[in-house]
């Protein structure tokens, strides 16, 4: 029911495999036939899938989209969202 839209990074695998220490993994991942089955139960199912360009995906925040630039190992950036986050713990509402 809230899954209405269901987006995904469309991954150039090509691009991924050329690193050699993670080649394997990435093939045996099955990305390719992960995409087909996302698209196919999308269908079934009446859900929209889009396949999104994964340039600066990581660096737009998805509460108040703003742009910040971080590594690969910062996962949040929005002081906004972690203060709503707080609030509601606070009040007792879970998210």
């Amino acid at each position: 029911r809230s899954n209405d839209l269901v987006a995904y990074e469309d991954l150039r695998v090509k691009n991924l495999v050329k690193n050699h220490c993670l080649a394997k993994s990435i093939n045996d991942a099955g990305w390719y036939q992960f995409r087909k089955w996302l698209e196919h139960f999308g269908k079934k199912f009446g859900r929209v899938t889009v396949a999104v360009n994964p340039a600066y995906t990581s660096q737009n925040c998805s509460e108040c989209g703003e742009v910040v630039k971080k590594s690969l190992s910062t996962r949040t950036q929005c002081d906004s969202l972690a203060r709503n986050l707080t609030s509601q713990r606070c009040w007792g509402i879970s998210c």
